[in-house]
């Protein structure tokens, strides 16, 4: 009986792993989505990264998420303090953020 717990229970830690990862990948090529959930649950918005500067202040805070700008940098900030720079393709998760500012030059990193 408790292989058969055991067993259940890592079943069950990798289809909510699994499912994370489904998430952040159903986050559209050129943008940034922001999740409310730790882990990219939730989606609730996506910035173009045409766009450049300061996309906003939301009284919403966001938890994580995943830059897909080919090729531009995005910085996660809380009320205009930088929390954590999202280098092209990469994620970021159990970040607390309420703007994100896209950089004005395509080829700009962490």
């Amino acid at each position: 009986m408790r292989k058969l717990i055991g067993l259940i229970a890592v079943v069950s830690a990798l289809s909510v792993m699994g499912a994370s990862a489904s998430t952040a990948s159903a986050c559209e090529a050129n943008y940034i989505c922001g999740f409310t959930g730790n882990t990219y649950e939730n989606q609730v918005i996506s910035w173009a990264c045409s766009g450049s500067g300061l996309t906003g202040r939301y009284y919403t805070a966001f938890h994580s998420a995943y830059n897909r700008c080919g090729n531009k940098t995005a910085w996660l900030r809380w009320n205009g303090n930088t929390v954590k720079c999202l280098n092209p393709g990469w994620e970021g998760w159990h970040v607390g953020y309420n703007e994100v500012w896209i950089a004005a030059n395509y080829g700009s990193y962490c």
